[in-house]
């Protein structure tokens, strides 16, 4: 598998660093080593740790980001740890003891949630152009130089405030931005302007990422047809309706071409699709049981080294093994007992999933009221319109 890995990494398309965008209640550790053994991305950053008076270094959930602490890990697994703060002197304490294992800590002006902007944290950071230098001016002088990174929206009520920002950000030495196209009063509605992401990275010395409707080789080529001068891309929302966006994008398109060239998505069988998320659900069961549980879980099985994609027997035996491991002996997906959690984590992911085939009503798996009911549905639709699932 080690191998499989090392030709994979050794053929990502056009140099353009690929990567998972954080998103709040749902990339957690879980979800995260689930997509690692999909296809392994380039890079990932976090959701964010907020930081506010009184929180240090010791109140850090233990799954926040274990992946820098870990040597377990593969180094090429790169994960960057997110804060957020309304001050820059609270996020600064909780960040700087990560940057003894990461190379820069991502600092989070974007998040879009009202109530997060409320609280002056986010992009609410973004109102003032004068207040968003002097916060980040302020990190730079504790963090140092290039250690840390921007997350940030094009503005806050219009996009025409985006040029004062960059003004701004050009006065700064941040590692890299990143910019996701949109303004915080848009939150994901609407298009990712990846016009004034490419008047970032012409601009800025530093790299500069996008981030905002890639959802497949199709669509990544057309963004970079408006924004050629960006160094990498992260993917959010686009993950979790095709988690296999980055098999897609990093191994079947890895030549890129022309856009009449490209799979427009992952063809995912009715078997792939159902023993994933077996294991999806398998994780999410490790890591209600406990921080240790899913870390022993992840410590045995290094699901970033199986390179799974699209073969439904590679599912089907992580399953029975990731089954074996946690009940003691092996349980088909209809029979198993989880926590009440796993089966809501089942049906958030479902809820915008857009691989497979639709005749499977995602609103009849959405009722189901056990992770067990969930997958005896799933099975006796599959049966009925394809035969056995394996």
């Amino acid at each position: 598998m080690f191998q499989m890995y090392e030709e994979f990494a050794s053929s990502a398309s056009q140099n353009l660093a690929i990567g998972l965008a954080p998103m709040e209640g749902v990339s957690d550790f879980a979800f995260r080593m689930w997509l690692s053994a999909i296809c392994p991305f380039d890079f990932l950053v976090t959701p964010f740790l907020r930081a506010t008076a009184g929180y240090d270094f010791r109140s850090v959930p233990p799954l926040f980001c274990p992946e820098i602490f870990d040597e377990c890990f593969h180094k090429r697994l790169r994960v960057i740890p997110q804060f957020m703060g309304s001050s820059p002197e609270d996020l600064c304490k909780v960040a700087l003891p990560f940057l003894d294992h990461s190379p820069y800590v991502d600092i989070n002006c974007g998040c879009p949630s009202a109530t997060v902007f409320r609280n002056g944290a986010g992009s609410a950071l973004l109102k003032d152009p004068n207040r968003f230098f002097l916060f980040l001016k302020c990190c730079e002088e504790i963090l140092g130089q290039r250690k840390y990174s921007v997350k940030l929206r094009v503005g806050v009520a219009s996009p025409a405030e985006f040029a004062d920002l960059l003004s701004a950000l050009e006065q700064l030495k941040p590692a890299l931005i990143t910019v996701h196209g949109r303004t915080q009063k848009e939150g994901y509605t609407g298009l990712s302007r990846w016009d004034l992401i490419q008047q970032a990275a012409v601009k800025l010395p530093c790299p500069v990422y996008g981030s905002g409707d890639v959802v497949d080789s199709r669509t990544l080529l057309e963004k970079r047809a408006v924004a050629p001068a960006i160094q990498g891309i992260m993917i959010g929302r686009g993950a979790i309706a095709n988690p296999w966006v980055f098999w897609n994008l990093k191994y079947l398109n890895c030549d890129c071409g022309s856009l009449s060239q490209q799979q427009s998505n992952t063809n995912v069988e009715f078997g792939t699709l159902y023993w994933a998320l077996g294991v999806f659900a398998l994780f999410q069961e490790a890591q209600f049981r406990g921080p240790d549980s899913v870390l022993h879980v992840v410590r045995t099985f290094r699901p970033w080294e199986l390179l799974l994609g699209v073969d439904v027997q590679a599912w089907q035996d992580f399953y029975e093994k990731l089954s074996a491991h946690l009940f003691v002996k092996i349980l088909q997906p209809k029979d198993l007992t989880c926590d009440e959690r796993v089966i809501s984590r089942l049906k958030q992911i479902t809820k915008l999933l857009k691989v497979g085939n639709n005749s499977i009503a995602q609103t009849k798996l959405l009722r189901t009221a056990s992770v067990a009911g969930f997958f005896a549905f799933f099975e006796s639709a599959v049966l009925e319109k394809e035969g056995p699932l394996g």
